[in-house]
């Protein structure tokens, strides 16, 4: 036994030598491209066209401050402009996203033009072709618009923030109606310029949460927002403000949570980076790990050495001569991380980004920026671990064990961990629903339906939690599956398609809530939720009063118990505002 224990310990030993020496070799080769160069921008790759190859679509400002945005179709290897005719926008962001569930993805695009003019445009993907939807959007630039479905109805919401021209921030929601149209919601969020937004679900409840940092007005910002369902609220935390930086979720530990990841200028102008470790229990702690902060730059996150564990790069200015620099820092696996000594280009008002684009199953980096010679560059690195001997862990397996459940107007998904998978509690999964076999027009996915191929480098639809929730479902028939995701983005294929019925039985409303409250449905009660007081009154269809009561802070019930089956109206009044909701009591 002795003996034994002493062969693991020498193993033991073998791996953490090894592990230095292959992610400190040079393993990330600069790949010849005839992509701009460009500065103050941002990145993001999706398969556009289905052929198996990530396609990247890139903002910035070129070397005489011309903003441009392109898109570039990826034939195995060769970037080819598609002469998208977009607007060239720089100082913003570009995120790629299904926002209409028809199986290919769109761009949702923030910045300034070449006359320093804010827009948020949304582009919408007709195989390949790209035309600008005719949504309105309030334009910004110093910040960003990303995709999430913050109500869980299956449509992507877009969330936006930055500077409005007038160095007034402005933060809203536009939520996702359906048939390409949006309508804006404003839940409070303060104004902030030089934006950083994030989503993840820290407290595992089976929607999303979101973080948003930046400059309020000369302070700087970094708050949590709780979601329940749709509602927001704010979250106490230690969590230091940062301005010029970046913000994310991350699981760095494996632990089945997310953390956070912030870097920075914090309110000395010092560069600072920091994680906050959750507990699981709604508590997040500083976690010290020694690594160089870095503002005017950004963190992204891939496992590059395929061992399973989260790596990330940040590229950005450092603290005191303001040095530029672009760093990756490979998982320790034991709570921290260690540089990884690659001759990588160091950059500021830059940006990085992770993508397999060359399909060798190990994740590729693009960075762009401002070089050290003042001029912008943009560098594709090709990683090599794989060719040089390293091995990478196996696909995950998908998910076992289905079910679905109501609870009043939610449907409940759940599943289980396939026990074969090595990862442990760090592993994410994929959601597919839809109204057919082997369709998505409920709940799109960022993969082959029948491959399992990622098609969008993404974390997944639903993260680490192994349930979801869906509102707003009508009644039919569904078709449903999950996949696996690895922190290198490798993905399982789809488990066997699973159905579920909707049939309504005890109250189903027929007029769209509107914006200053939320409610839920149930068979003995309609709960409401607003942040606002008032009163609400119940009618039937004649016009007669049943009752009413108060509309408090938060959640208030009006109980349905003793009431006959046919058509009510439910009024609701604030100070400012005035609803009426009706609804059908079966």
């Amino acid at each position: 036994m002795k003996r034994t224990k002493n062969l693991i310990d020498l193993l033991v030993v073998a791996i953490l030598i090894s592990v230095p020496y292959l992610v400190n070799s040079q393993n990330f080769v600069p790949y010849s491209t005839t992509l701009p160069n460009v500065a103050q921008g941002s990145c993001d790759w999706a398969d556009i066209d289905n052929d198996g190859y990530l396609d990247l679509a890139m903002m910035g400002a070129n070397s005489i401050g011309q903003p441009l945005t392109k898109i570039f179709r990826n034939n195995a290897g060769v970037f080819i402009d598609i002469d998208a005719n977009l607007i060239g926008l720089k100082n913003g962001s570009l995120r790629f996203g299904d926002y209409d569930r028809d199986g290919d993805y769109d761009l949702l695009v923030c910045g300034s033009d070449f006359s320093s003019k804010p827009h948020s445009l949304l582009y919408k993907n007709d195989n390949g072709s790209f035309s600008q939807s005719s949504n309105t959007f309030q334009g910004i630039y110093n910040g960003m618009a990303i995709f999430v479905d913050y109500d869980n109805d299956g449509l992507l919401d877009i969330f936006l923030s930055g500077d409005t021209l007038s160095y007034k921030g402005f933060t809203r929601i536009y939520h996702n109606l359906g048939n390409d149209n949006f309508e804006e919601v404003d839940f409070g969020f303060p104004g902030v310029i030089s934006s950083s937004l994030s989503y993840g679900d820290y407290d595992n409840d089976g929607d999303f949460d979101l973080l948003l940092s930046g400059d309020i007005g000369g302070a700087y910002y970094t708050k949590l927002f709780r979601n329940d369902m749709g509602l927001f609220t704010e979250i106490p935390t230690n969590i230091e403000g940062v301005g010029a930086g970046f913000s994310l979720f991350m699981d760095f530990d494996k632990d089945g949570d997310h953390d956070i990841l912030l870097m920075g200028n914090d309110l000395t102008l010092t560069p600072i980076f920091k994680i906050y470790r959750n507990d699981g229990n709604g508590s997040l702690q500083e976690v010290f790990v020694g690594i160089t902060g870095l503002a005017l730059g950004n963190i992204s996150i891939a496992d590059y050495n395929s061992d399973g564990y989260p790596d990330f790069a940040t590229t950005g200015k450092a603290p005191g001569c303001g040095a530029m620099m672009s760093v990756l820092y490979y998982n320790n696996q034991i709570g921290s991380f260690w540089p990884s000594s690659q001759n990588l280009v160091d950059l500021s008002y830059s940006y990085s980004s992770w993508a397999d684009f060359d399909n060798d199953g190990d994740s590729d980096l693009l960075l762009m920026g401002i070089s050290t010679s003042g001029n912008p560059e943009t560098v594709l690195y090709s990683n090599t671990l794989n060719s040089n001997g390293f091995v990478p862990n196996l696909p995950p397996f998908a998910p076992i064990d289905f079910s679905s459940e109501m609870n009043g107007n939610e449907l409940i998904l759940k599943w289980k961990p396939s026990p074969y998978n090595t990862n442990g509690k760090n592993i994410f999964y994929n959601v597919r629903v839809g109204l057919n076999p082997g369709s998505s027009e409920i709940m799109s996915t960022a993969s082959n339906v029948l491959s399992g191929q990622m098609l969008l480098p993404s974390f997944s639809n639903v993260t680490q939690d192994t349930f979801w929730i869906l509102q707003g479902l009508r009644e039919a028939d569904y078709f449903w599956s999950v996949q696996t995701i690895d922190p290198s983005y490798s993905a399982s294929e789809f488990a066997p398609e699973e159905t579920f019925s909707i049939a309504y039985t005890g109250i189903a409303p027929i007029q769209e809530k509107k914006q200053f409250f939320d409610y839920r449905v149930y068979a003995d009660r309609i709960e409401l939720i607003s942040q606002n007081q008032g009163k609400w009154s119940l009618f039937s269809v004649d016009g007669i009063e049943i009752k009413n009561g108060n509309l408090g802070f938060g959640k208030s019930n009006v109980s349905l118990l003793g009431i006959a089956r046919g058509i009510y109206i439910l009024r609701i009044e604030t100070e400012d505002n005035h609803a009426a909701l009706k609804f059908l009591k079966r």
